[in-house]
């Protein structure tokens, strides 16, 4: 499967990390579908044409390394779970193609907005390092001296960026959680998320979608997976997406 979305990737022009970085929607509005792999390499062929991808040291698919943070009470999963309009998430992410770590704070407002803040930091520590204080404190409202790690989320992201719009696409395969020992593989799973600066419908790769009968869905990774490894917490509002995880699990 990954080497027909690198096949499919080669067709449309590249944009560097550099130009991508300069052009950022770190306030936006996102939109994500949960849908199987072969479905979004359909939507993505289709579409391919009006965007431009991220390209890294001559790769596209490139790999993610994240390590959340929460409380002991897990705070943040549970702000999700409950529906609460202003909410936040901590996590320590390494882009491998790039060899850079970030400190990044993503804070959903009670506006529906997204606003992501981040740091350059030289490792992911298991910790919360005394670097990593001022910036905490002036982008997160939370007990920032609780905070513990969680969970390790691994995937691999394709990035693409419109030729005509302020729009940029995230469609993330290959999803992976690991805590202690477990690991846990979602074969076939795959994330689609919509980042625009203000809601439109204008989108090639949204109308692709349209057409497939994929619905717009409230995901987390991870609280996806929270889920799995702390099985024990409220999980009543995610029963219908473990039923769509489910479902594409089926098919693979």
């Amino acid at each position: 499967m990954y080497e027909q979305f690198a096949d499919l990737l080669r067709q449309a022009a590249p944009i560097g990390l550099q130009e991508l970085n300069e052009n950022r929607l770190q306030d936006r509005t996102d939109t994500k579908y949960l849908l199987h792999e072969r479905q979004l390499l359909q939507a993505l062929r289709n579409a391919v044409s009006e965007y431009r991808v991220l390209t890294v040291r001559a790769v596209q698919l490139q790999d993610y390394s994240t390590l959340y943070f929460d409380t002991p009470d897990f705070l943040h999963y549970l702000q999700h779970h409950n529906g609460k309009r202003s909410r936040y998430k901590v996590r320590c992410r390494r882009y491998e193609s790039s060899a850079l770590s970030f400190l990044e704070i993503k804070h959903k407002n009670s506006k529906n907005r997204m606003i992501k803040s981040r740091m350059e930091i030289k490792k992911i520590s298991a910790s919360i390092a005394p670097a990593w204080l001022d910036f905490l404190r002036s982008n997160y409202v939370g007990p920032v001296h609780a905070l513990e790690p969680k969970v390790w989320v691994c995937f691999k992201r394709v990035t693409l960026v419109s030729r005509t719009s302020i729009e940029r696409l995230t469609l993330d395969v290959g999803l992976q959680f690991l805590w202690q020992e477990r690991i846990v593989d979602l074969p076939g799973v795959a994330i689609a998320e919509v980042k625009r600066s203000q809601w439109s419908s204008q989108s090639a790769f949204v109308q692709q979608l349209h057409d497939l009968h994929i619905q717009p869905t409230s995901i987390s990774k991870y609280c996806l997976s929270i889920m799995r490894f702390y099985p024990w917490l409220k999980q009543n509002r995610f029963k219908e997406i473990a039923l769509q995880i489910q479902r594409i699990l089926d098919q693979t």
